[in-house]
């Protein structure tokens, strides 16, 4: 009897360890540095197709972090993709519900030769799926989402026309309107604005764009605020390297960072310096 209490001692404690070193998205005070890269890795075992290996550095990773979908990666995609090719039902059905709930997948109608199998591996109707899908509809703030879509609008517009002028006043907008939703909502994510509404897709590198044109004291004031939202999960590296970049690069402005190498056709002139600056928010090292 005794063995067998402090054997379920030794589990209690085990699980509440297992549950304080899980990282959340936006908990305070974490760190989603080694998720990117982790992450990026996997992505190339993949693209290699050493499909194992991407499938236990996924599994491992999301045991200790919360999944996101990482720009330009989606790794939520390739490890429901892999899931289903091992046959684990248990995890299909729970990543193809976070891909619904949390970020508006609409895998009822997904044009991906794997989702029509998925569907019927994990035995979710389209019904259940349509239902998930309605309502992370109806939770998506669509003030800030249609806000930075006509931000962004203007943006092209006033550029692609010449109009200097109305391109400064415009900026000079944005940054207001950009101030006030950081201020309320932290960095937008796809669970607060979504990204898969058919018809209306809101375009994930619009803030990719709009951070590109802002003036140089609205970028000293909200970096602190976006470096810590990188680590928090919402904001993505290349987002906030391809910010720093742009001041860097295209503006000229002499500010106290390390170029990223977002720019390809732009070479570091020190590519250790740039390296170690990737690295610290989770961009891979460039060859």
């Amino acid at each position: 009897m005794k063995k067998i209490f402090f054997l379920i001692i030794i589990v209690t404690l085990s699980f509440y360890s297992c549950k304080s070193n899980y990282t959340k998205v936006g908990d305070k005070n974490q760190n989603y540095v080694p998720y990117y890269l982790s992450v990026d890795k996997a992505k190339k075992a993949y693209d290699k197709g050493e499909h194992e290996k991407t499938f236990f550095l996924l599994d491992s990773l999301f045991n200790h972090y919360e999944p996101i979908q990482t720009l330009f990666i989606n790794e939520l995609d390739i490890y429901c993709e892999l899931a289903l090719k091992f046959k684990n039902k248990k995890k299909v059905k729970k990543i193809m519900y976070i891909l619904v709930d949390e970020y508006g997948s609409n895998l009822s109608n997904y044009n991906n030769k794997f989702w029509p199998e998925l569907k019927q591996f994990s035995g979710i109707s389209d019904k259940k799926l349509k239902e998930k899908f309605n309502k992370f509809n109806s939770n998506i703030n669509y003030n800030v989402r249609d806000s930075l879509t006509q931000m962004l609008f203007y943006d092209q517009k006033y550029r692609i026309e010449k109009n200097i002028v109305k391109s400064d006043s415009i900026d000079k907008e944005n940054e207001k309107k950009l101030r006030f939703i950081f201020k309320k909502y932290g960095y937008p994510t796809q669970k607060l604005i979504g990204g898969h509404i058919e018809g209306n897709e809101y375009k994930l590198s619009t803030l990719s764009v709009l951070l590109k044109h802002i003036s140089l004291s609205f970028f000293n004031e909200i970096q602190p605020f976006l470096l810590d939202e990188l680590k928090k999960g919402k904001c993505p590296p290349v987002i906030y390297g391809g910010m720093v970049d742009h001041k860097i690069v295209v503006d000229s402005d002499i500010i106290p960072f390390t170029y990223y190498a977002t720019y390809r056709n732009v070479p570091p002139t020190d590519k250790k310096a740039t390296n170690e600056a990737r690295l610290k928010i989770g961009l891979p090292a460039i060859e």
